[in-house]
């Protein structure tokens, strides 16, 4: 009974909403000047991640999904929620959204100590230069949406056996004092409440308001 109880506490402690915690997910802090490990956590059957005693500094934050975890799965698709926002930020709510053929993923950082307020956040694989060389036959546009596509596929389904899983940073974010905490929970969502994060209600549009930063829309 004990279990059952706090199954269902988890299940709804992501302000409110009804996900699956994202068991197994790897979670990195790395110095963003130096690409060096600063720490590690591989999330629990809560969804939760916490980093603390963080020097001052600039810090990258990544993450690795299993892809033998089991993400929320809508019984029917709604097209009333559907949206093109494929990465986004909510900053009034500190949510960073993810939304995949998989299933919608979000992180909420809801631990945030000597943390600077503009957190950045972004979408790219670990460690990946950003610069490339300008392919004649494709506009740069078009090369960046096609690699983020490649890479999004890659991070979000399951590898193949002998594929090694994709690491994706997603946040970019800088510690002010000593002894800064980072932390969240992260969790699949229903094709509802990734529309109710991310895009709003008829009488409010986040994106509209400035609330929300699209970082990679959905061709």
């Amino acid at each position: 009974m004990s279990n059952l109880i706090l199954l269902v506490l988890l299940q709804f402690s992501l302000f409110g909403i009804k996900g699956e915690p994202m068991v197994n997910t790897k979670v990195y802090v790395n110095d963003a000047a130096s690409n060096e490990l600063i720490a590690f956590s591989k999330v629990g059957f809560s969804g939760a991640f916490e980093f603390s005693n963080l020097d001052q500094g600039n810090y990258i934050l990544s993450m690795e999904l299993d892809p033998n975890t089991t993400w929320y799965k809508d019984r029917k698709k709604h097209q009333k929620y559907d949206t093109d926002l494929r990465i986004a930020y909510n900053r009034d709510k500190n949510i960073y959204g993810w939304k995949s053929e998989t299933g919608n993923l979000i992180v909420e950082f809801n631990e945030l100590s000597k943390i600077a307020e503009a957190l950045m956040p972004k979408f790219s694989e670990f460690g990946a230069s950003e610069d490339c060389n300008e392919d004649n036959n494709q506009s740069d546009q078009d090369k960046k949406e096609k690699e983020d596509k490649s890479l999004f596929e890659k991070a979000a389904n399951k590898t193949e056996e002998n594929d090694k899983p994709v690491r994706i940073e997603i946040l970019h974010f800088t510690v002010t004092d000593q002894f800064g905490t980072i932390g969240g929970e992260i969790q699949s969502v229903s094709q509802k409440d990734y529309h109710k994060t991310f895009v709003g209600n008829d009488e409010k549009k986040y994106e509209d308001a400035g609330t929300v930063i699209v970082i990679e829309r959905k061709e």
